[in-house]
């Protein structure tokens, strides 16, 4: 069976050499991603690489219910800042998360497994509670009581995380 007849359940398989409009189409997309490339990998030498948060088939915003493995992607980034406490989660990573899971009301995936949607929400709830201090190391949900302090103010005088006497 070498030779397939390109006819009727078989049609797809045949080539279609690309018109010279498609092959112009295809040489320019190239030479743009190079020049991108180039450009990225100059900004990464001089420091001042700073990409943006979009999907890269699109160019669009990344959004929730886009795509099915960006909604999981955000779960497990989420799992992985909750388990650490928020100690690491800067400002604009915090922001970013809350930004992606501002509309609860859309069909992000995780809501079809109910014990990760409930991680996704219990994650959210912590760190909307989150507060950065000055040190730059924040204070999650679970480590802060109504004053502000781990132990609820019984040890009074001594330092919080942020150096700063309680």
């Amino acid at each position: 069976m070498r030779y397939i007849p390109k006819v009727g359940p078989f049609k797809g398989l045949a080539f279609n050499n690309p018109t010279s409009k498609t092959e112009d189409l295809y040489i320019k997309s190239i030479n743009t991603t190079v020049d991108q490339y180039r450009a990225f990998l100059h900004q990464a030498r001089t420091e001042t690489l700073a990409l943006p948060n979009v999907d890269l088939d699109s160019g669009q915003t990344t959004k929730a219910t886009e795509y099915s493995l960006t909604d999981d992607a955000y779960a497990k980034l989420l799992a992985q800042v909750a388990g650490r406490k928020f100690d690491l989660t800067t400002p604009e990573l915090r922001d970013n998360i809350l930004d992606f899971y501002s509309d609860l009301t859309l069909p992000i995936e995780t809501k079809k497994n109910p014990g990760e949607r409930q991680n996704v929400l219990t994650g959210l709830h912590e760190l909307k509670s989150m507060i950065p201090v000055v040190s730059g190391r924040q204070i999650s949900a679970r480590s802060r009581s109504t004053n502000g302090t781990k132990d609820g103010g019984k040890n009074s005088g001594k330092q919080r995380m942020d150096g700063q006497k309680t």
